[in-house]
This record gives structure tokens, C-alpha cells and sequence, in this order.
């Protein structure tokens, strides 16, 4: 198939424009030497049907000659023919400049292509034409930065997302775009490992459920759902206290967090009153009395489980939804 490059895209230099040494080894008849310096003459003179034929029959006489293969590939209108050509002068001579250039430039030019199409059909909502698209530019041009952040944009799996768009973001760090999405991306994932957390806790399965959120915040260390939860989970009062606090320093707003840390904080205060008031009985009676945390981790297990104990409603999580960004700026 022809592909149609795109108009800013600077197209293979022409027969006419390249320079090639025309020397035909000994070995070869005088005919197929004819053939070869007619076939370059037409080429040069942009007889691209003759010089083709007359190329072609220098390669059916000898198939290792490099010149007849290069000048094939100078005149061939049709990329995917160009790189068979091109392949076949490397085979000859792997050394050779020219065709290692021509055939990255053939790739990139043709990875645009793709690009170009799937960019039309992800704005005409034809998905998976599109993923396609992207997809063959990439196997011309796995360097992509276009092809990748785009593939990423019409892709649904949350995972393969963010493999995608890592790929952009191992050709540039920069790509804000990327980084971007990534962002929103990796969000999501969290709140679906969310629930997985939410209902490990509902079946009392507190290590899976601690696993999770491990995971949760590896990726996403500011999610208020799941701070909230490792609150909930945690075994002491100052790692429940610390995990309400955390939560409202990233939104001092959170209703949940509040209620819980201000819970916590009056039952600490009652245990601090009971501790003092233990300090004033005899030496025998206060050496029997445990720590203010003692005393605070038995009452809260016996007296605020309840309370603190995993609310399904309080850890509903803000729904979120994936918005694909606008790549027009490419």
C-alpha cells in the first residue's frame, strides 16, 4: 500500500538528487554492466519506470550487486519496497551509510504516517482503527513520543496506561502531557485497589487488606482513602493519630478525619484525667496503674472499637473519572 506522507514531512531525496558511485565489478558481464549504467542514466533523468525495469534485471543477473539495489530503492514511490530494497544493500554490505540512514528516515517518516492516521481516527471516535494506527507507527518507530502518548490516550486498562505512557516518559521526562495522565492514571488504580482494601477489611482479612494499601501508597502517597483506612487499621493510638493528622494536612476539609482524630483526642484526655487522678492514691495502688498509653490502647480496644472501628460509608471514596487529554497541541 502507498502511503500518503504528510505534506510537512520532507519526502526521500530523488534519484536526481543523490550521488552514487557506479562501479560494477569485474565479474559482471558487460551486459548486466549496461543495464546498470541505463538503468542510473533514467534514473537520473527521472525515467523511474525504465531505470526500475532496467535495475531490477541487474538484480535477476546478480543479486549481490549493492548499486542496483540502492538506486531501486532512490526511485521506489512505495516505503515498505523502499525497506525490502534498502535491507537487501545491508545484507550486501552492512557497512553502507547511505542505506542505514534512508532506512531510519523511511521508518520515521512512516511512523508519522500512522500517527497521523490514528490521530484522525481517535477525533472521529473510531477507537480501535486508531489503537492500530498508533500501534503499527510504533513498530516502525518504538521511539515514538507521539505514537506512545497517544496509544495511551485510547487505551481503557488502567495498568497498560501507565505502561504507555512510562514508554514517553523514558524518551522525555519532560512531557507534561505525560506526566499529566500518568498522574490521573496511577489515581485510579489506587481507588480500584481501594475497594480490593475496603473489602479485605469487611471479611477481617487485615493483612491482605494492609498489603493492598501498601501498594496503594507506593503509587499514590497522598490518597485520603487510604490514609484513612491505615488509620483505621493501625494497632496504637499515636499511629491512628498520626494517620487522621496525615489526612488533614492533605485536606484540613475532611469531615471523616476530623471527627476521628477530635474522638481520639477527647478519649486520650479522659485516660490523661483517670492517669492523674491514679497518681494521688497510695504508692501501692499507683505502681499497679499502666502508662497513659496502657491504660489509653485497653480502653480504646474495649470501649471505642466500635467507634473507630472500619465504617464502609465513611470510606467512600471520591468517584473519579479518567478525562483523556486534548493532544492537539502535537
Amino acid at each position: 500500500m502507498k502511503l500518503e506522507f504528510e505534506p510537512n514531512i520532507t519526502s526521500m531525496p530523488l534519484a536526481e538528487n543523490i550521488v552514487v558511485n557506479a562501479v560494477v565489478s569485474d565479474s559482471n558481464s558487460s551486459e548486466v554492466d549496461r543495464m546498470l549504467r541505463d538503468g542510473i542514466k533514467a534514473a537520473q533523468s527521472g525515467q523511474r519506470a525504465e531505470a526500475r525495469q532496467l535495475l531490477l534485471n541487474v538484480t535477476e543477473a546478480d543479486n549481490d550487486n549493492e548499486n542496483a539495489w540502492l538506486w531501486l530503492a532512490s526511485i521506489s514511490e512505495y516505503p515498505e519496497e523502499l525497506l525490502v530494497f534498502l535491507n537487501n544493500v545491508l545484507k550486501i554490505n552492512p557497512e553502507n551509510e547511505r542505506a542505514v540512514e534512508w532506512i531510519k528516515a523511511t521508518k520515521t517518516l512512516m511512523a508519522k504516517t500512522f500517527v497521523q492516521r490514528g490521530i484522525d481516527a481517535a477525533k472521529n471516535e473510531q477507537a480501535g482503527f486508531a489503537r492500530q494506527c498508533f500501534l503499527q507507527a510504533i513498530v516502525q518507530d518504538d521511539k515514538s513520543e507521539m505514537a506512545w502518548l497517544w496509544l495511551a490516550s485510547v487505551t481503557e486498562q488502567p495498568n497498560e496506561k501507565v505502561s504507555h505512557l512510562q514508554k514517553v516518559l523514558n524518551i522525555n521526562p519532560e512531557n507534561e502531557n505525560a506526566l499529566s495522565s500518568m498522574k490521573k492514571a496511577k489515581k485510579q488504580i489506587a481507588q480500584t485497589l481501594v475497594a480490593k482494601v475496603k473489602q479485605a477489611v469487611v471479611e477481617n482479612n487485615r493483612d491482605e487488606a494492609k498489603s493492598l494499601l501498601q501498594k496503594v501508597l507506593q503509587d499514590v502517597p497522598n490518597s485520603e482513602d487510604a490514609l484513612l483506612i491505615k488509620a483505621y487499621l493501625a494497632d496504637s493510638f499515636s499511629e491512628k493519630t498520626a494517620g487522621f493528622e496525615k489526612v488533614l494536612e492533605i485536606n484540613s476539609e475532611n469531615e471523616t478525619a476530623k471527627a476521628d482524630l477530635a474522638y481520639l483526642r477527647s478519649i486520650f484526655a479522659d485516660v490523661s484525667k483517670a492517669s492523674e487522678q491514679f497518681e494521688e492514691l497510695e504508692p501501692e495502688a499507683e505502681s499497679q496503674t499502666n502508662s497513659v498509653e496502657e491504660v489509653f490502647e485497653d480502653f480504646a480496644e474495649s470501649e471505642t472499637a466500635e467507634a473507630v472501628d472500619f465504617d464502609e460509608q465513611n470510606l467512600q471514596a471520591e468517584e473519579f473519572v479518567y478525562e483523556t487529554t486534548e493532544p492537539e497541541e502535537f
